[in-house]
Order: C-alpha cells, then sequence, then structure tokens
C-alpha cells in the first residue's frame, strides 16, 4: 500500500507542475526551517530530534528575521561540513520560488528564462513555497 501511496503522490506532483493549477495543491509545510545564523551543529541536532513530523528532509530551508525564504541547503552538504560553520556562509541563496496561488507550468516557464537567459546570477534553485513559520 505504502509504494502505491507514493506513486500515486508522484503522479499528482507531474500532473500539477505541467498544468495551470496551483502549485499549493503539492505544496506542504512540514519541512525543516532554520534560521540564517543557524550553525550546521544546531541543524543536525533538530534534523535528529524531529526528523519524523517533517514530510520532506532533502533540504533545510533558510529564512531571515522576517521568516522569508533566504536560501536553502542540502542534507548532503550539512554533513560535508564542521558542526561550528554558519548556514548563511554555505546555503545556496539564489532562489527562483513560487507562491501557492501561481501555477506550476507558469513558474516553470519563468524558471528557465532566467536560467537560460545567460545572465550572470541566474537561479541555482527552484523552490515550490509559501510563508514558513
Amino acid at each position: 500500500m505504502f509504494f502505491y501511496d507514493i506513486i500515486n503522490y508522484m503522479a499528482k506532483i507531474r500532473k500539477t507542475i505541467r498544468s495551470s493549477q496551483p502549485i499549493a495543491q503539492i505544496m506542504t509545510g512540514k519541512v525543516p526551517v532554520v534560521s540564517a545564523r543557524s550553525t550546521i551543529g544546531e541543524i543536525e541536532k533538530i534534523l535528529l530530534k524531529k526528523t519524523r513530523f517533517f514530510d520532506s528532509i532533502n533540504y533545510v530551508y533558510v529564512v531571515n528575521q522576517e521568516k522569508v525564504l533566504a536560501g536553502v541547503i542540502s542534507i548532503k552538504e550539512i554533513f560535508r561540513r564542521q558542526k561550528d560553520t554558519l548556514v548563511a556562509r554555505v546555503m545556496i541563496k539564489n532562489i527562483f520560488s513560487l507562491r501557492p496561488g501561481q501555477s506550476g507550468r507558469g513558474g516553470i516557464n519563468r524558471f528557465k528564462k532566467k536560467s537560460q537567459s545567460g545572465a550572470s546570477g541566474g537561479p541555482e534553485w527552484l523552490f515550490f513555497g509559501g510563508g514558513f513559520e
């Protein structure tokens, strides 16, 4: 049953991303979120203590003081760094994000245009997200 659920969820994601439906249909707020002032060691503690509460832990989302997305860091990158490293020094900062009411297809097209524009500093990472609490 579990495998079947995963297949259905992935199909729903593909369909939503390719359609004009709002991306909110596949979004989750149950992800690890830390402050840009956090250290790698602090993130490791959070992940070990709260993993069961997250829908996804492929990335840790980094927010500024106003709780606005400032960057992301992969789990792989977390385990490659020293525990006293500040997240703000190693996170991916150049992010293109979509809001809940935006469509997946429209967002993907805008992301592609920005990525292929040839301008330096184009987005490195695409984020489907809303606000963080």
